[in-house]
């Protein structure tokens, strides 16, 4: 197995550096851009490479939290606090090389960093504390240009590849008990950050064989457990955080539906805050920005009550006896009616007294189509003190 594992390492590690020179002279003609090379099928190709090579190695990855979720927005948020790239690089690289992560943590830092060179450094120092070894293929999606993405391989996942075949061609010739204990403990380290937590456990149970007496090795295996209680705990923290991100959505869905637009864009900014990375909240604000437009751009609707209809409300708040009560039953049809700015004049003018009149305009200042016509009221008063009661009550609603 080990023969066979090394002539098509050797095979595909020739056709990564044949495509590594390709890149390298695309380049210099000025053809390395997104924008001008198609890299979807070299990003296929490779994503199939290492899926076969590390499958032995790595467990079926999970995208699980592997980090306290608060720490992790917290270095998020602190990246979002400037647009200094390299205070946002320091921001991320502080943060990921101390704490246990995902592939998905790792794009979302990625996310809020313009430069290629960046998200490779970044990556790289991150590379050890990543959990899901076997999906850190998806990160090469975070780049622009292709050379980084085979630089990041050989300098990450394909170093990994190399260490393993050494390991497993010196156990397999390895006679001195020194020598393999010290093998076996590589191997169980190798497989441990692969989550292969009972083949790790051999790993150093059999190396335990060889040394019963070794500390050392206990606390190995303290480890793995350790570490899979971990995980667990931090698979259950992703998923609390899935369901948290989609309820926000369908939250801001509802507000959008009913034309609520900011209040749809607080929920879709709490969510994209759960899941920088994840497109749609982004999507989502942008969709409520364009409806935004598109309302402001339509003429306001002209409410207007039937002609018949109104005559007989007028005639119904006029019969009133008391003013109080022509109050009473005006702010009553206002509340349930739609009427148009020269229909609000008209039931102003069924009062006499300015004080009553200014009660009135202030009432319907609620329910009223257009509120930049609310100075028009202004001829409806007999004395300069209510208009200026009514500038100064417009003044606070502004």
């Amino acid at each position: 197995m080990t023969v066979t594992f090394a002539v098509q390492f050797e095979n595909i590690n020739t056709k990564l550096t044949m495509d590594k020179h390709t890149q390298r002279e695309e380049s210099l003609s000025g053809t390395t851009s997104l924008a001008n090379t198609s890299l979807k099928p070299a990003f296929t190709v490779l994503a199939t490479v290492i899926f076969t090579l590390f499958a032995f190695l790595s467990s079926q990855g999970q995208n699980s939290g592997y980090s306290s979720a608060n720490k992790f927005s917290n270095c998020i948020r602190s990246m979002q606090t400037t647009n200094n790239q390299q205070v946002r690089s320091n921001f991320a690289v502080q943060y990921f090389i101390g704490q246990h992560c995902t592939t998905a943590q790792l794009q979302d830092a990625c996310y809020y960093l313009n430069n290629d060179l960046s998200k490779y450094n970044l990556c790289l120092a991150a590379y050890p504390n990543v959990i899901d070894h076997a999906n850190f293929f998806n990160i090469y999606d975070s780049f622009t240009q292709f050379s980084y993405v085979i630089r990041l391989y050989h300098d990450t996942q394909e170093k990994d590849m190399i260490m393993f075949l050494q390991n497993e061609f010196q156990l397999s010739g390895s006679s001195n008990s020194n020598a393999k204990i010290e093998l076996l403990i590589e191997k169980g380290d190798l497989l441990l950050s692969g989550n292969r937590f009972d083949e790790a456990i051999d790993a150093y149970t059999e190396a335990m064989s060889l040394s019963p007496g070794d500390l050392t090795l206990r606390e190995k295996i303290k480890e793995v457990n350790n570490r899979r209680l971990e995980l667990a705990n931090s698979i259950q923290e992703e998923e609390n955080r899935n369901v948290m991100f989609y309820s926000l959505i369908q939250k801001g869905d509802v507000q959008m539906s009913a034309g609520q637009f900011d209040e749809a864009i607080l929920f879709y900014e709490e969510a994209m805050n759960l899941k920088p990375g994840d497109r749609t909240a982004y999507l989502k604000i942008k969709e409520v920005n364009k409806r935004k437009q598109e309302q402001a751009l339509q003429p306001p609707i002209e409410c207007k009550t039937d002609g018949n209809e109104f005559a007989n409300i007028l005639s119904a708040i006029t019969d009133q006896r008391y003013s109080s009560d022509k109050i009473s039953l005006s702010k009553k049809y206002i509340e349930k009616k739609c009427f148009s700015m020269g229909q609000y004049k008209q039931i102003v003018g069924l009062f006499h007294m300015d004080d009553e009149k200014l009660e009135i305009i202030k009432y319907l200042y609620d329910y009223i189509a257009d509120t930049s016509k609310m100075y028009e009221f202004r001829n409806e008063f007999r004395y300069p003190s209510a208009k200026s009661k009514l500038d100064e009550f417009l003044i606070t609603k502004e």
